[in-house]
């Protein structure tokens, strides 16, 4: 079994922004890593990371430049496999854990701060997701998004949830990248229900992310999807003009499996936290 070397918060960052990005050196991760992953480490304690990892065969070294070592990927991922993640409502499910083997993609480690959840619909990732939601007795929730998915698939249950949400004094703040026609409407809906929507092109991911209290969903959804949900939205210049049918289909399509990475790392957490409460003012 490879393990991590040591308790090393740093190493999720390492991991994180590698699998986006390589092969880098170290000095070319390290400003990556300060610039955009709120890394507050030195240079040394990075290179000594990066050599203790490398040591471990978790990442390849090739001169001065570093990968994710795709076998170690190919171990974790039978790991993550042991895990038993349940989906609750309706029928009780268990979607399988698992870690891409191409590291372009989003990795994850077994260990309990951190679990991957892959999803065969995007039906089933937002069930999963807004169950969290419903269930959540915390102080503070942010999620950024591309466009208000859930505005379009049960307007009432989302009103529901938020209402839900501003009775118990959650402070519920949405972070939407996009600026339609339909993102402008939602937007109008959110604010009469008390949760502040920020239209802002100033994003802190590539993809959807969810900050709760003490937990960091990272949701990454089919690139096929996306492309489909950037076209309706820019398409329909009202509710009136949009094609529900057609986006119910795809909604529960099995063309679109999707993972979400769930992150219980403090440091990190917080950190997120922190940055996403500033775009908010």
């Amino acid at each position: 079994m490879i393990l991590l070397p040591e308790k090393n918060i740093y190493v999720v960052l390492i991991l994180e922004a590698l699998s986006q990005n390589y092969p880098l050196s170290s000095i070319k991760l390290y400003r990556l890593l300060r610039e955009q992953y709120a890394y507050g480490g030195s240079y040394q304690s990075l290179y000594r990371t990066l050599q203790q990892m490398a040591e471990a065969k978790i990442l390849t070294k090739d001169e001065r430049e570093y990968c994710i070592n795709p076998h170690w990927v190919k171990e974790m991922k039978q790991k993550l496999e042991q895990y038993d993640i349940t989906i609750n409502g309706g029928k009780q499910q268990r979607p399988s854990l698992s870690l891409p083997l191409h590291p372009s993609e989003p990795i994850s480690l077994p260990d309990s701060l951190i679990q991957a959840v892959d999803f065969t619909t995007i039906k089933d990732l937002m069930h999963f997701v807004k169950s969290n939601e419903e269930h959540y007795t915390g102080a503070i929730l942010i999620k950024h998004v591309k466009h208000s998915i859930p505005f379009l698939v049960d307007s009432l249950q989302e009103q529901r949830i938020h209402i839900t949400l501003h009775r118990r004094n959650i402070t519920h703040h949405i972070l939407c990248e996009g600026n339609t026609p339909l993102d402008q409407q939602a937007q109008k809906l959110y604010q009469q229900i008390g949760t502040a929507y920020h239209l802002s092109n100033q994003c802190l991911f590539s993809h959807e992310a969810i900050i709760f209290d003490d937990t960091f969903f990272q949701i990454y959804m089919h690139p096929a999807w996306i492309v489909f949900v950037e076209k309706c939205f820019r398409e329909a210049p009202s509710l009136n003009h949009f094609d529900y049918n057609e986006f119910s289909r795809h909604y529960e399509s099995s063309s679109y499996p999707s993972t979400l990475l769930i992150n219980r790392t403090k440091e990190i957490v917080d950190k997120v936290k922190e940055q996403s409460l500033m775009l908010c003012r």
